[in-house]
């Protein structure tokens, strides 16, 4: 349960944030959430939403504990321990604040490698090779392809926008032949929840160009999920306001 002060906190932002009226106007005719609640009530939700990331942050796996849904907690680390190889995709929005005492918690269950941007600075290819010996090793591999740093190319559009991703998840989930999955965080009211979805694999006969196109369509659909979904779960952070708002 996310505590009241932090709640209260967000409260008291959320009117106050300087969000893009046209942005905000663009995402709700595109929205799918069934049923959609009025213009305002869904606007309040995101506004709440976005507030709370910037107010909420998760340090450890205790506090974790203490913030998320057990129900759906429990079902995403199931399926966490099962895969032989796991490769976590994410992206730079959503519940960032949430995502640390996250990490700390899957790697509780399973050893898990952070390709960060600080590794790719220092080194990519040499942390490109990391990550691969951890996943060969069935530990866990941790990345969101929609950074700025390696070798970019251009994946299928985000509720028509285009964009830039790394080429390094796809790579890596080849190589490997590891389970890939995407994994969000979301919000219930004062709940946080966690959902895993499990994404292609490569499989024998399959091209790489086939593969990495399966992939990046996963990704991007899960990407454009979290803006045309519930709006509690919609969280406007800076590098996707600028994609969306193009």
């Amino acid at each position: 349960m996310i505590p009241s002060f932090l709640f209260n906190e967000a409260e008291d932002i959320a009117h106050r944030l300087r969000l893009d009226p046209s942005l905000l106007d663009f995402l709700y005719a595109n929205s799918k959430h069934n049923p959609l609640p009025p213009r305002d009530e869904w606007e309040r939700h995101v506004r709440m939403s976005t507030a709370l990331n910037r107010v909420m942050r998760i340090e450890d796996a205790d506090s974790f504990d203490e913030f998320f849904d057990q129900e759906t907690k429990d079902t995403a680390f199931d399926k966490v321990r099962s895969a032989n190889g796991l490769l976590l995709l994410t992206y730079h929005g959503g519940f960032t604040g949430a995502r640390k005492g996250f990490l700390d918690a899957i790697s509780n269950q399973i050893p898990l490698t952070r390709l960060g941007k600080k590794s790719i600075v220092e080194d990519q290819r040499q942390a490109l090779f990391k990550a691969l010996r951890s996943l060969q090793d069935g530990e866990a591999v941790i990345m969101a392809p929609d950074g700025p740093r390696g070798k970019q190319f251009e994946p299928p559009k985000v509720l028509g926008k285009t964009w830039s991703a790394g080429e390094g998840a796809a790579f890596l989930a080849e190589m490997s032949g590891c389970t890939t999955a995407w994994y969000s965080v979301g919000r219930r009211d004062r709940q946080l929840t966690l959902s895993i979805e499990l994404g292609p694999k490569f499989e024998r006969g399959m091209s790489s160009k086939e593969f990495s196109a399966r992939l990046y369509q996963f990704y991007a659909n899960m990407i454009e999920s979290q803006f045309t979904g519930d709006p509690r779960n919609i969280v406007l952070k800076i590098r996707w306001n600028k994609i969306l708002s193009s």
